[in-house]
């Protein structure tokens, strides 16, 4: 890319909301593929990846070349030589997570409105539960730092703080390109830069546009999904400890480690934790104004942010619905 001639269409920048918690890789793997194969199993894109350490000012180098992965809270490259093994696991937590992640039709209720799949209401976080040895009796958690060292690299939607669209021109022998930059910070707030692919020849401005809108999309389901969970817990305060005595009586019945390969004990445990919810006032009206309560500190920048200027539609017309 010639940073000299190339122009920016689009640029999007959001500081990473402090209230939101990090999200790991099993928290990505767990929300759901968005493209699938025939044979259900995630659908990922032959691509190189390029990343920069550090801001605008750092050079992009090229990683192991490797497979993007689509998910609803953000995205996972993994390189070549690993990607049987990511099939494992992306298979392996798509199973665990039929068990412990429940039904919008069982849980949801009014706050379908919000949400579009079960992983948006966990009770804990998913990795309390897919931490669990799978057959291969080496934990979900060992596989992922296996990846990792492989070059796996996890980009969770809440960690995105800019998504930029750049063009070249085209030249007397070219096609104008085509560019998409995309910012994340880490945990302990390191920035790092990310390009998808080469750029893109030609006319593809909407093809530009629309991965930009997918970044954006992930931050608002992991944002979501984050302050739902925390506006949740508000109305079932000391569930932990119920929660915990449940399992016990559960395992002490059906042996240790049964309850979270239980679908039986996740709905029992759902049913009393929406029953203690709403005994203690919650609902999807009040949900969303308490989110919008939350997210206050970054209304003006959301509201002028594609996608998350549509979440706070979206909450704002739920908050003042009257649904319950």
């Amino acid at each position: 890319m010639c940073a000299a001639v190339a122009r920016t269409e689009q640029k999007y920048s959001i500081p990473r909301n402090p209230i939101i918690p990090e999200q790991t890789a099993l928290d990505i793997l767990a929300s759901g593929s968005l493209f699938k194969s025939r044979d259900g199993e995630a659908q990922g894109y032959q691509l190189p990846l390029f990343r920069a350490d550090g801001g605008p000012g750092a050079e992009f180098s090229m990683q192991k070349r490797g497979v993007l992965y689509y998910f609803k809270y953000g995205h996972i490259y993994v390189t070549d030589a690993a990607k049987t093994i990511a099939q494992q696991v992306m298979e392996g937590v798509s199973l665990t997570s039929a068990f412990v992640l429940p039904g919008v039709a069982d849980m949801a209720g009014s706050l379908s409105t919000l949400v579009e799949k079960g992983g948006d209401m966990l009770i804990d976080a998913v990795t309390e539960k897919v931490s669990h040895k799978p057959a291969a009796q080496v934990t979900y958690g060992e596989q992922i730092a296996m990846l990792e060292r492989q070059g796996m690299v996890a980009l969770p939607g809440v960690g995105l703080v800019d998504a930029e669209y750049q063009v070249e021109p085209a030249g007397f022998m070219s096609k104008e390109r085509h560019i998409q930059i995309f910012t994340y910070v880490d945990p302990a707030n390191r920035m790092y830069r990310y390009q998808f692919g080469a750029p893109m020849k030609g006319n593809k401005a909407g093809e530009s546009n629309t991965m930009l809108e997918m970044a954006l999309t992930a931050r608002k389901w992991g944002e979501l999904h984050a302050l739902i969970q925390m506006v949740m817990k508000e109305f079932a305060p000391g569930f932990d400890v119920v929660k915990a005595e449940m399992r016990d009586a559960f395992e002490q019945k059906h042996g240790a480690g049964s309850a979270y390969r239980s679908e039986e004990f996740v709905k029992d445990v759902n049913a009393r934790y929406e029953a203690e919810t709403t005994r203690n006032g919650f609902n999807a009206q009040v949900c969303a104004r308490r989110s919008l309560d939350l997210l206050e500190p970054m209304r003006e920048i959301y509201d002028r942010t594609p996608v998350l200027q549509g979440m706070m539609q979206e909450l704002r017309a739920l908050a003042a619905s009257g649904a319950a």
